[in-house]
């Protein structure tokens, strides 16, 4: 069945939103809940109800009124707490980081409470769920003159009720001659234990700044995997790396591909992502690519294969790249990239070594927007409720918090 895109909200602000925490599906209340940034980056839900294929009204679970300039990275990551309850973290960029909790387990009703869980320079933060743990990873701004970011996570293990002191797992110690020394983490995916196999999160990032300063370039498509159980990092190939990954493990045991920034194209790689491949256990890495030779660039996936990455390209006229999940069910992988205005949808049955068109879906931009920052696949998602996306309007999008650009979600309804 095609899928079609329909719209959730029309007061969404622009937030520069990473592939996580975008919303899930609750089996206990049978529905799907969301979460986007609205007028002056207020937190609003909302729920589709799958019993009777209908959403339910949306709801403001925090005013925050923030409009400044920088206001556009506190976007909200929304994901179920180990009690049932909806939690949503979000943070005042690189100062510190908060939690909305909702007062009912499986429900959004009821009056939303905020705490500040970390005073940590807080930036970008991916919640993950492990059992009866929350780990929340975030780059830390460091020396945002130099510039210098570290990745570092907090955790509980009581639902949100108290957190540890920050740990630090990435750290280039300013040891790149070029200065890339920024860690900006993209994909945060849980992996559940197989076996002999303990279970791992994925993490997948980009290192920015560079010779011209803070967020100017980006260089590097990187992965390591973090073991819940023992609190380590570990490469693609399973080796131990230590609590925290540092300049010379990070070059010889993390890169996946590089490209060299230019004048005209400063990111070279977006929104990298990984999942395991279910065939071998082994990480499959999607991501956008592009460099002075391929403008346009292009969206690739590497595939760790004999001790090496292998990386093929899956499309070659845009860098779009947005998301990509593994569907349990059927050990399908998913990605999800835009062309233009179309959303594509590929998928793979062997582990991403071939991949074929799913779904290309028109998706109509309103009030004068054209681009669509985010377009991140539900957790654990039903049909009707796959992917949700933000809207913006490039020219406006930084200074404009007024609320009025359209979060769409894409699914099989009627």
């Amino acid at each position: 069945m095609q899928i079609k895109p329909y719209q959730v909200a029309a007061n969404g602000s622009f937030g520069c939103q990473r592939p996580v925490g975008a919303g899930f599906y609750d089996s206990v209340s049978n529905q799907t809940y969301v979460t986007w940034n609205g007028p002056e980056m207020d937190v609003y839900v909302r729920s589709f109800h799958h019993n009777e294929q209908e959403w339910g009204p949306s709801k403001k679970a925090i005013a925050n009124g923030m409009k400044d300039t920088w206001d556009y990275h506190n976007y909200p990551c929304m994901v179920k707490a180990p009690d049932g309850r909806p939690v949503i973290f979000y943070a005042k960029h690189a100062e510190e980081l908060y939690l909305l909790t909702a007062p009912e387990p499986h429900s959004l009703t009821g009056e939303w409470t905020r705490q500040t869980i970390s005073c940590d320079q807080n930036c970008y933060p991916a919640p993950v769920v492990v059992g009866d743990t929350i780990y929340v990873f975030y780059s830390c701004n460091n020396d945002n003159r130099y510039p210098y970011r570290t990745y570092r996570y907090i955790r509980s293990t009581d639902n949100g009720v108290t957190w540890t002191t920050p740990l630090t797992i990435i750290d280039s110690e300013k040891r790149d001659p070029d200065k890339f020394d920024e860690v900006y983490l993209f994909g945060s995916v849980y992996e559940p234990g197989k076996g002999d196999l303990p279970g791992r999160i994925h993490l997948t990032w980009s290192m920015w700044g560079g010779p011209k300063g803070h967020a100017c370039e980006g260089r590097g498509c990187f992965y390591a995997a973090f073991d819940p159980l023992s609190e380590r990092m570990y490469s693609a190939d399973g080796d131990d790396l230590g609590q925290c990954i540092y300049f010379e493990n990070m070059m010889e045991k993390c890169l996946i591909d590089t490209a060299e920034p230019t004048y005209d194209i400063s990111h070279t790689i977006l929104c990298p992502v990984s999942v395991s491949d279910p065939l071998t256990n082994k990480p499959v890495v999607a991501y956008g690519y592009r460099d002075k030779d391929r403008t346009h660039g292009e969206i690739r996936v590497a595939r760790w294969k004999e001790r090496r990455w292998a990386i093929q390209t899956l499309f070659e006229t845009s860098y779009e790249f947005r998301d990509m999940e593994l569907v349990p069910t059927n050990d399908k992988l998913r990605i999800v990239f835009w062309s233009q205005n179309t959303l594509c949808i590929q998928q793979s049955f062997d582990g991403g070594a071939t991949w074929q068109p799913e779904s290309q879906t028109e998706v109509p931009f309103d009030n004068g927007a054209y681009y669509a920052p985010y377009t991140n696949f539900i957790e654990n998602h039903k049909p009707e409720v796959q992917l949700l996306l933000g809207q913006v309007n490039w020219q406006e999008a930084f200074t404009d918090y007024s609320g009025k650009w359209s979060v769409y979600a894409v699914g099989n309804t009627t």
